[in-house]
């Protein structure tokens, strides 16, 4: 960013946070040409080519909302249900395995 050192302040971090939060929505060069590539290619396979903007290429970005309790919740069950299919598959393996050696 400028300085001879690589150490970067609290205050330096926090002006390049605000920066960078500003710029999601500003393509860059290389954004912009892959863009075009992808405009050219949906003309082609589009039955109205001209209809296709380089606009519908743009991505744009969100800030992540705040989790409720209830979000918390259902991906607490999701985690749960996750493990314990993980066991089970590995406790059936492991009953498989001794199966085989008796």
């Amino acid at each position: 960013m400028g300085w001879k050192d690589a150490t970067l302040t609290h205050r330096q971090y926090l002006a390049w946070g605000a920066w960078f939060d500003g710029e999601w929505h500003r393509p860059s060069l290389s954004d912009h040409y892959s863009m075009q590539i992808a405009q050219e290619v949906r003309r082609v396979l589009s039955r109205k080519p001209n209809s296709i903007k380089l606009e519908h290429f743009k991505l744009q970005f969100e800030r992540p909302t705040e989790k409720t309790e209830e979000d918390e919740q259902r991906q607490l069950e999701i985690d749960k249900s996750v493990w314990a299919f993980r066991l089970s598959a590995a406790h059936s393996r492991s009953v498989l395995r001794e199966k085989k050696r008796l």
